[in-house]
């Protein structure tokens, strides 16, 4: 018997074997490329103005930034800040009071809400709103005055913007 053939005839077994095993199991360290995130919605800021002025003396006009961030799945925070350029406000307490109207444009969900806010300057808290995931267009009409007899009293413009969560 010629052992040389057996050697040879073993040695191509082993390495077909070999073969067929990587092949069934994939090469080493190629795993699939995890998915990427999905991208985290942004927050959305518009601003309005009052067309009058809030105080008489001055022609203080009051600039509203609304901030529409995402909060809990499906969830809108708004809130807003109102400031009137380079004058200091001299009453110590304002009032303010917003109308907010929404429209889900991705599952046709609508509604509206109040907000409100007192402090220093003139503000809206933030308030959570329920619209539901997708585009979400939205309309502020803000209230405000100063002092505990609302002085100056003045209604916004409104704020307009779209958030996508």
């Amino acid at each position: 018997m010629n052992t040389s053939k057996i050697t040879t005839r073993a040695a191509g077994v082993a390495v077909a074997l070999a073969a067929v095993a990587t092949c069934a199991i994939g090469p080493v360290g190629a795993d699939p490329a995890p998915k990427p995130a999905p991208p985290k919605p942004k927050t959305v800021t518009a601003t309005c103005s009052s067309p009058n002025p809030m105080f008489v003396v001055g022609n203080d006009m009051l600039t509203w930034k609304v901030t529409a961030a995402p909060g809990a799945p499906g969830q809108v925070l708004f809130s807003a800040v109102g400031g009137a350029g380079g004058r200091d406000f001299v009453l110590n307490q304002f009032s303010s009071r917003a109308t907010l109207s929404w429209n889900n444009t991705t599952t046709g969900k609508f509604g509206s809400a109040q907000l409100s806010g007192n402090g220093p300057s003139p503000v809206l808290n933030k308030t959570p709103v329920t619209t539901g995931k997708g585009a979400v267009t939205f309309n502020i009409v803000i209230k405000a005055g100063a002092g505990t007899e609302w002085i100056g009293t003045q209604t916004s413009t409104p704020c307009v913007g779209t958030i996508n969560l």
